[in-house]
């Protein structure tokens, strides 16, 4: 697969997806069994091999988990979940985003609306706040020095009710970053080592024990399924899928 997204309830069974776009550019949705381990893949779209996929959860605000793309040109559409598996008709929400890295954090203010993180190509850190209905609020710039790493989302991996975030350096140190409140952090702490080569997927809880979850491809494209502990920590890896 040339992309591997987790996503909210996508299917209305309860459990957390994952979205997957192989190189052909073909987009299918893989249901997630509740353990961490996935089901059989549903081919739901095609031509999306020059987009860059993100589900954000509830974007729109009418209670389904949606999906987020940018295309080739920067402009960011908004694909809104069905509850059945499906999405709607795109409606293009934003533009201007062909040099960011664009993370959906979860809730980062506090408001009960999914926002966006956004890393630009100084390496400043942006807030993007959701309004609902599709649509951002002013952007808040929340950190600096940026460039080289990879973002990933957390959800509230210390239980104290704010949104938190890992991150990858180029060296494969991985960082935990707890959430602070309105989008900024707190100092990072190093949580794993030896994850450089791997591609990452996060942002939902896959096992249902109230921690986000990883999802993890290696060179060789086995997929692995890390399950979040308390405090940004992961439980022994499981290898879930092969040929990714």
């Amino acid at each position: 697969m040339a992309q591997v997204v987790m996503t909210a309830d996508m299917t209305g069974d309860g459990r957390a997806d994952a979205f997957g776009v192989d190189s052909a550019g073909q987009l299918f949705l893989y249901p997630g069994d509740g353990t961490g381990r996935l089901g059989t893949p549903k081919k739901i779209g095609w031509g999306w091999s020059a987009m860059r996929v993100f589900a954000p959860g509830d974007w729109n605000g009418d209670g389904r988990a949606d999906l987020v793309a940018a295309d080739a040109k920067g402009d960011l559409w908004l694909y809104p979940g069905k509850g059945n598996g499906t999405l709607g008709a795109k409606v293009k929400i934003g533009n201007g985003w062909s040099t960011f890295r664009i993370v959906p954090a979860g809730d980062m203010n506090g408001d009960r609306k999914v926002d966006l993180l956004g890393i630009d190509a100084q390496g400043r850190l942006w807030l993007y706040p959701g309004a609902g209905l599709g649509k951002f609020g002013k952007r808040v710039q929340v950190g600096n020095g940026w460039i080289g790493y990879d973002l990933y989302a957390a959800g509230d991996a210390n239980r104290d009710g704010r949104n938190d975030i890992f991150s990858v350096d180029s060296a494969g140190k991985l960082w935990y970053y707890a959430g602070r409140g309105g989008g900024f952090f707190a100092t990072r702490k190093q949580v794993g080592n030896g994850w450089n080569g791997f591609t990452f997927a996060s942002g939902a809880d896959l096992n249902r024990d109230g921690f986000g979850d990883l999802l993890g491809r290696d060179p060789s494209g086995r997929l692995f399924f890390y399950a979040g502990r308390l405090g940004g920590t992961f439980a022994q890896r499981v290898q879930i899928a092969q040929g990714w």
